[in-house]
């Protein structure tokens, strides 16, 4: 099982995605917490479908930023982060919203 977040594309083909695994979700919503990363916060919930409208993004990339940078000891997951980064970045530019959904 993953949790996907998922560049909404308005109907158009799906042009972005990234897949946490539960570990990864795990170790990314500690860290965000430890960190005091608290709009990352909003994924605690593995199994709950979000929605986030790309208005909502800045705060998020912000703390993807900051998980960039508390993840920098850890190779796998810093990759995981900055994928993210790139998804969220992409759909701040494009103005798109993004899914969150339990596969």
């Amino acid at each position: 099982m993953s949790l996907d977040f998922v560049l909404d594309s308005n109907g158009a083909a799906v042009s972005s995605t990234v897949s946490l695994s539960v570990d990864d979700h795990w170790s990314l919503v500690s860290l965000a917490q430890r960190e005091g990363l608290n709009h990352f916060l909003i994924f605690k919930d593995y199994y709950e479908e979000q929605h986030i409208s790309w208005s909502s993004l800045n705060p998020i990339l912000s703390d993807l930023e900051g998980l960039l940078r508390a993840s920098s000891s850890d190779p796998r997951l810093n990759a995981v982060v900055a994928a993210l980064h790139v998804l969220f970045s992409e759909a701040a530019e494009r103005r798109a919203d993004v899914a969150v959904l339990p596969d």
